[in-house]
Formats: structure tokens, C-alpha cells, sequence
């Protein structure tokens, strides 16, 4: 039995040796266009080809082209490739080459020998006549036209003797109005016509094409002027005058109006007054106004009477760092600010452990101090010594970390897992043994292989189920599939698919395209098959 292939097969450019085409008294079944085969009935014997323009098999059959009546076939070129040329057989007549035709009785006759060839009608103004072959058309000049014709270049020119001079007895050109004054004005010949604009600059022309005065046109200049109080309207050739008031005076020069004011509004301020803690230094002019630091009615003494502070007031303070008063909360003022008090601590307390209280490194906070110790705060208080208790799992600098573990600062101001010390809460590795009794094992820290183990974020371990490596799925169309059974290839090409015919048993062989570790497609070049399985089995 011929093993089926459901997709297009390429050798890449290599030979098939010994190859018989399908032997048949009739053609194959599923014919398509190309398709070959030999066709062995007796009276045949012949290859043929399947051709969609005739929707039929096609001999592949020598043939042979014979001189006819008028033709003449030439076969040049190889075997495989022959060049058929065909050519008229005609025989000379008395015509040159390149003025013949072909007659009917195979004979080469003059073109103007066909009966009406050259058969046409002239006509002119007056008077007409027929035109026949070898007649001779003359174009003679008449009045003022004169005829050349130039036999090199094959041109007849028709020249006029006239060119229409003289043909205009006169042109005249008049205007209304005195605006416009037209010079030369009559023209018998040939001449140049000139207008010349009577007025000046200050007059326009109006609809009579008369020369008026601009301030003669109604409302040219007119508009109205209102001040705070009182108004009306200018015309024409009036004059507004800008006068000072109070405390204002005008000057004009050029074609700039300045107002001045001698006020400057200096005088407005009639008075201040002192408020607590404020002093001011009178002056008609320019008092000074300044906040009050000498005597018992300073800014601080004039606030009211004095009250216990508690940690979170506000307290003012002058910054060296960039000169500006700030403020801050009276607890939260930096040791390093108390001299005096931080030395006292620092001389009392060298060389402790201090604890300080919690610490989570989830949230990379302290507890009481709300400060954290992965980004510490700035400047950075933490001192050598300090000591915290670890209240939630999570990782310190990369470095995982357990509840009860203990956290040691080993410098002043720590910034990395190398300036700290962890201590863990009595933690071993675990061993193997029972459950229970006297051969209980230890439970403690283990590690697991990850091909065999899973552990979840809560340190529960599971035995890895193994993963399926091979199954099966049917592809009956061309398209793309997903491996059965959950199956994942550790690399795209770590796969065998082999594809079979689910009625016959047989392999078969179709375009197969390992996509991913997931994915293949199936491309089938003929008529999608009915029942096609593909096997699937990892590798490696």
C-alpha cells in the first residue's frame, strides 16, 4: 500500500531516479491541475496532464507544423526547447517591400492599386472636385497671401502680405470728471495712451470722477469724548486740549502726550499702630514696622502665660543649613541637637545592649519609633547597640528572617546587613526519623529538590505528581493544537509527533510546526483527511 502524504513534498533542488509515473486505463481519483500519469490503454500509451483550463487530461504527444498555403514553418532551438517560427510564403510582385500587400491570390500588389485607396474631395470657398490617386493639389496665394512649400521638410507656409496694419481708423479715449487727463487721446495708427491724476495727496475722487477735499466726505472725522464728567462730540479741525487737575500736569512734544502726577500717593498713610510684640518706628514717610525680641513685651513674653509643652507642639527654630526659620515638634528635636544631654547618655551607657522594641520587616518598621531600619530615617539615629525583637516574617537585606529572631546594631547610623547582627530563635537542621518517640525527628531547617518537591510561601512541602509525557489528540483540520494531557516540553524542538491514520493504522505525513513548549500545527496541502490522530511524546 503507497504511503499517504496529506501536505506538499520539496527535495530541495535533488533528483527522483527510477521513477515510473501511476500506471492507468483511467485517470486518478481527486484529479487536480498538474497532476500526471500514464495512461496505459493500448490504443494510448501516452503521459498526460490534468489542465483546469480544459477541465480534462491532456497528451503530452509530439507534433509536427508543415509549410501551408501562404505559411512557412521554421523549427530552430534544441530538442527541449524548440522555436517555431512561421513566415508568409508569398511571392515577390512588382512593388518595393515597404508599399506592398498581400492579394488574394498570394502575390505582393502596390498599395495604390487597391480600387479607392486614394479617393478624396477638395473644396474651397467657392468651387470643389474629386481627388484620386496621383492627382496634384496646388495652394496658390491670392490677395496679401503668399505659398512656399520646402521639400526637405515636407511644410507648405501660407504668409499674409497685410498683417492687418492700418485696418483701425481711430481710437479715442474719454473720461468724466476732471480727476483723470488723458494724453493723446486719439489714435489713427499706432500710439500710447497716458492718464494723468490731477488732485493731491489731501483730495479724493468721488463717484463723478471729481477731485474733492477728505475733509469735505460727511462724518470723516467726527467722534465724541466724555471725561468724568461731561462730554461731547469733535469734528473736523477741532482741537482737544489735555489739562492737569489736582495733583496732575500734561506735557506735549513731538507726538507724545505725557500726565505726570505730583502726588506719587505719598501722605496717604495716616497712621500705624503697635501691636504685642511688634515695635514701630514712626515716620511720616516710611515708618518701620519690626517683630519685638528686647524687654518683658517681647514676642514670646506678650503670647500669654506659660503652659506645660507636650511632646507633639510646634516649636520654632533657625536652621544653619540654610539660615530659614522652621519648626518642629518639641519631641521629635534630635539627641544629637542636646548636646549636653547626649554626651551625659552616651558616657553613662558605652559598650550595652539597648533594646528598643519590636521590629517588622514586612513594613520596615519599628515599634514604639515608627522608624525603619532597611531605610533608616535622616540623619539616622540608630546607635551601636540597639537591639530589636523580629515580630513578623519577611526578609532583612535580602536575608530571611522569622518571628523571635533578634536584630543587633554593630555601628552607629547601620546602612547594610553587615553592620548587624541576627540572631535566630534556636533554629537546627532538621533530621530524619519518626514521627514520634525516642527516634522522633528534629524538626529544624531543610532544603528539597525541586524536581521531586514544591513548598509553598507558608513552608508546606509537597511531593512534586510527575508531569504526563506522552499522549494523544486528533487533528482532523489544518490548525493549531495544544499538547494533550497537560503535556509541557522543557524546549520547543523536545517532541516527537508523528501523525496516523485512526482507520487504517498507517503513518501518514502532513506539514508538522512545533510552535512552543505548549503548541503545534498541523498543515494538511490536500483535501482535509477524516480521521488523523497525532501521537505526542516528550523527549529528553
Amino acid at each position: 500500500m503507497a504511503i499517504p502524504f496529506l501536505n506538499n513534498i520539496t527535495l530541495n533542488n535533488n533528483e527522483i531516479q527510477n521513477v515510473r509515473l501511476q500506471n492507468g486505463g483511467n485517470p486518478p481519483l481527486n484529479s487536480g491541475p498538474g497532476q500526471i500519469y500514464f495512461d496505459s490503454t493500448p490504443s494510448d500509451l501516452t503521459a498526460k496532464y490534468y489542465s483546469n483550463i480544459t477541465d480534462e487530461f491532456v497528451s503530452l504527444k509530439e507534433y509536427s507544423f508543415p509549410t501551408d498555403t501562404y505559411i512557412t514553418g521554421t523549427v530552430t532551438g534544441t530538442t527541449p526547447k524548440p522555436i517555431i517560427t512561421f513566415d508568409l510564403n508569398a511571392v515577390d510582385g512588382t512593388a518595393s517591400a515597404n508599399e506592398r500587400y498581400l492579394t488574394k491570390n498570394n502575390t505582393w500588389a502596390t498599395v495604390a492599386s487597391i480600387p479607392g485607396t486614394y479617393s478624396w474631395t477638395v473644396a474651397g470657398d467657392s468651387g470643389s472636385e474629386s481627388v484620386l490617386s496621383g492627382d496634384t493639389i496646388s495652394f496658390i496665394g491670392g490677395t496679401n497671401v503668399t505659398t512656399a512649400y520646402n521639400a526637405v521638410s515636407n511644410e507648405l507656409t501660407i504668409n499674409s502680405t497685410d498683417q492687418f496694419q492700418g485696418t483701425v481708423t481711430s481710437v479715442n479715449f474719454t473720461t468724466d470728471g476732471n480727476a483723470l487727463n488723458v494724453v493723446s487721446n486719439t489714435i489713427t495708427t499706432y500710439g500710447t495712451m497716458t492718464g494723468v491724476w490731477q488732485g493731491t495727496s489731501s483730495q479724493y475722487v468721488n463717484g463723478e470722477g471729481d477731485l474733492q477735499d477728505v475733509a469735505s466726505i460727511p462724518g470723516t472725522y467726527e467722534w465724541d469724548i466724555a471725561g468724568d464728567s461731561g462730554s461731547g462730540t469733535v469734528g473736523s479741525g477741532d482741537t482737544i486740549n489735555f489739562a492737569g487737575g489736582t495733583n496732575v500736569t500734561t506735557a506735549y512734544s513731538g507726538t507724545t502726550l505725557t500726565i505726570n502726577s505730583t502726588d506719587q500717593f505719598q501722605g496717604t498713610l495716616t497712621g500705624i499702630t503697635e501691636g504685642p510684640g511688634i515695635t514701630v518706628t514712626p515716620s511720616a514717610t516710611s515708618p518701620t514696622v519690626a517683630v519685638d525680641y528686647l524687654g518683658v513685651d517681647n514676642y514670646l513674653l506678650e503670647a500669654g502665660a506659660a503652659t506645660v509643652a507636650d511632646s507633639d507642639d510646634i516649636i520654632n527654630f533657625s536652621d544653619d543649613d540654610d539660615s530659614n526659620v522652621k519648626k518642629t515638634t518639641l519631641g521629635t528635636i534630635p539627641v544629637e541637637s542636646l548636646t549636653l544631654v547626649k554626651n551625659y547618655i552616651d558616657s553613662s551607657a558605652s559598650g550595652g545592649v539597648y533594646y528598643q522594641g519590636g521590629y517588622n520587616p514586612t513594613t520596615d518598621l519599628t515599634s514604639p519609633g515608627n522608624y525603619g531600619l532597611q531605610t533608616p530615617p535622616n540623619p539616622n539615629i540608630i546607635e551601636i547597640g540597639w537591639m530589636y525583637t523580629v515580630t513578623a516574617d519577611g526578609t532583612f537585606f535580602g536575608e530571611q528572617l522569622r518571628i523571635g529572631d533578634v536584630l543587633i546594631a554593630e555601628v552607629d547610623a547601620p546602612t547594610s546587613l553587615s553592620d548587624w547582627t541576627t540572631v535566630q530563635n534556636n533554629i537546627d537542621f532538621a533530621t530524619a526519623g519518626t514521627d514520634t518517640g525516642a527516634s522522633a525527628a528534629i524538626v529544624g531547617i531543610s532544603r528539597y529538590d525541586q524536581d521531586d518537591f514544591t513548598v509553598s510561601s507558608t513552608g508546606f512541602v509537597q511531593l512534586t505528581v510527575p508531569a504526563a509525557r506522552s499522549g494523544s489528540i486528533a487533528v482532523p483540520n489544518s490548525a493549531t493544537y495544544t499538547y494533550p494531557s497537560s503535556i509541557t516540553a522543557s524546549a520547543t524542538n523536545s517532541v516527537l509527533i508523528q501523525l496516523v491514520d485512526g482507520g487504517t493504522g498507517e503513518t501518514v505525513y502532513a506539514d508538522v510546526t512545533r510552535l512552543s513548549t505548549t503548541t503545534f500545527s498541523v498543515n494538511y496541502g490536500v483535501t482535509t483527511p477524516t480521521d488523523v490522530i497525532a501521537l505526542i511524546q516528550l523527549i529528553g
